[in-house]
């Protein structure tokens, strides 16, 4: 799970359908997970269009994640190494406002291991770090697609 299943054709919006049966839960976790991993490949290739195709419009952390990726590369830098693996996630449940975020909107918690990219800027080499990481992530079924809608950092236990 955290994986596309099948052939992604990257900027193209098409994360092939990840539910079966009568419950979305299982594609909502898996888009959850796949979100990061497709963040940490937008940092090693400097093309944040590699996750903002799958994400909802007003999404502020992707935005300013694309931002971040943008800005580092557009100065002539770059950045390496970044990963994300050994994912947990589970779907807390639909989420109620569907004023705010449609009737197909579901919270995910993400649990994984997160690589930070090394990122060279101005000539100065600032290393990434190995972390554990834990995020809710909003995904909503568009009709077509699975979107991110928005994603919150979370504290994790015992911190």
């Amino acid at each position: 799970m955290g994986r596309c299943a099948g052939p992604v054709v990257w900027g193209s919006s098409r994360c092939p359908i990840l539910w079966s049966g009568s419950t979305r839960t299982p594609g909502a976790e898996a888009m959850a997970s796949y979100y990061f991993e497709t963040v940490a490949y937008a940092w090693n290739v400097g093309d944040p269009r590699a996750f903002t195709d799958m994400v909802a419009t007003g999404c502020q952390a992707c935005a300013n994640t694309a931002n971040d990726i943008t800005s580092v590369y557009a100065n002539g830098g770059w950045a390496a190494k970044a990963g994300a693996s050994d994912f947990q996630a589970s779907a807390v449940g639909r989420v109620t406002d569907e004023q705010a975020h449609g009737d197909e909107t579901y919270a995910v918690d993400v649990s994984f291991s997160e690589r930070t990219p090394d990122v060279y800027t101005n000539g100065s080499l600032a290393p990434g770090a190995e972390r554990v990481r834990a995020a809710r992530v909003l995904v909503a079924w568009d009709g077509y697609f699975w979107r991110v809608v928005e994603v919150e950092d979370q504290p994790q236990d015992g911190s």
